[in-house]
């Protein structure tokens, strides 16, 4: 299969299904990750039994409001998915709005084949295409690999946010 075979198309409603079932298999690869590197982290990723259908209704609601999620295909089978909108900053910078990649998934068959870097470009085009001259991602610190990549492709490390139970 080469990468002329990859195709980047824009979800609709009806995509929905598919895209929690691919969130629900990015979640256990997630935290068997970030669990695996830090036990802390545990009670903070733990999810509500509704925790699909309620990201199945987020999914609708920022599709609905301006934001897009992109599925990869690749060799006719869906490869991976993308959602991504616009999110304001806090009103004292300059920076005003920037676009926000919330979620990048490729399912593990597809690893390696350029399909997170083609999600990657569709979510800045879309982001240059709503005048947005700034993209964010937000990742676990742990997730080595996910951090490698995020700066390979230009990503800096700009905030870094630190918990504790009180």
């Amino acid at each position: 299969m080469s990468n002329q075979d990859l195709s980047i198309r824009e979800a609709g409603l009806e995509d929905i299904p598919q895209i929690v079932e691919m969130w629900v298999e990015f979640l256990k690869q997630h935290d068997k990750i970030v669990l695996g590197a830090n036990k802390r982290l545990a009670p903070y990723v733990l999810r509500k039994k509704s925790a699909a259908k309620n990201y199945g209704e987020f999914l609708q609601e920022r599709m609905g409001s301006g934001g897009v999620v992109f599925i990869a295909e690749l060799g006719g089978k869906t490869a991976g998915y993308s959602l991504v909108f616009a999110k304001d900053e806090i009103p004292i910078f300059e920076i005003e709005t920037y676009g926000y990649i919330s979620d990048l998934y490729v399912k593990e068959e597809f690893r390696g084949k350029g399909v997170s870097s083609s999600l990657k470009e569709a979510a800045v085009a879309w982001c240059k295409k709503k005048g947005l001259k700034h993209i964010s991602i937000a990742l676990y610190p742990d997730n080595k690999f996910a951090h490698d990549l995020y700066n390979k492709w230009g990503f800096f490390d700009y905030k870094t946010e630190v918990r504790k139970e009180i």
